[in-house]
């Protein structure tokens, strides 16, 4: 009987492995509010510490690290971020002053801490010195005359921020018996007085000098509101 022969079958050749391609990673932008706030704390910054005509929309989008493009996405013009940045400090302020006025301590202290309360400012920035745009001052200075929409924004500001204060005089009126004040015109004063001193602290780079401001607010005060 013959023996079958068994035919040999090759091994397969083994497929090379072929590499997988490598899926591309997309650049994601920021997300919307955060591109938005990174243009108002950019601008904020250039604005209120600095000069508005002096910057320019590249310059707040390359600190922000936004695109141009994303800039006017958010704001039509950089006077609407002006805008915009005026009412976020009016709304600090106001913060503080309110802050100020609920406090449980005597109204005398409480018109010094107005003064004072400028001192957080300073501690937080890199110079130790009250921004000169704390009171928005170098933005009435720079624009208020030549820009409508800057101009009513200022009067509103300072107009919200009496109202804030005049709580603070009314109590100090029934504290120390001074009826001769009328709390909406002592409001103006003081804050004339705050915006004053805030300038020249920032100039002499000594924020302390509020205080002085503030003690001499307060002896203004009680002598309008004694007089005959």
């Amino acid at each position: 009987m013959t023996a079958r022969t068994r035919k040999t079958v090759p091994p397969r050749a083994r497929q090379p492995l072929r590499a997988q391609p490598k899926k591309a990673i997309k650049l994601q932008s920021p997300p919307a509010a955060v591109s938005r706030e990174r243009l108002l704390e950019a601008a904020g910054h250039f604005f209120l510490q600095g000069s508005y005509h002096g910057v320019g929309v590249a310059e707040i989008c390359s600190v922000a690290n936004v695109r141009k493009g994303t800039f006017y996405h958010f704001f039509p013009s950089k006077t609407n971020l002006l805008l915009e940045v005026i009412e976020r400090r009016v709304l600090e302020i106001e913060g503080m002053i309110n802050k100020i006025s609920s406090g449980n301590v005597p109204a005398a202290r409480k018109i010094m801490r107005l003064f004072t309360m400028t001192q957080n400012a300073a501690n937080d920035s890199p110079t130790h010195t009250i921004p000169p745009g704390f009171f928005l001052g170098n933005i009435i200075l720079e624009l208020a005359s030549s820009n409508p929409p800057v101009q009513s924004a200022a009067k509103a500001a300072f107009k919200r921020w009496n109202k804030a204060i005049a709580p603070v005089i009314t109590q100090l009126i029934d504290a120390e018996d001074l009826h001769n004040l009328d709390p909406e015109d002592a409001a103006d004063a003081l804050l004339g007085l705050m915006q004053g001193g805030a300038v020249m602290a920032s100039a002499y780079g000594e924020p302390r000098k509020m205080r002085a401001f503030g003690h001499i607010a307060l002896s203004l005060l009680r002598s309008s509101g004694r007089a005959d």
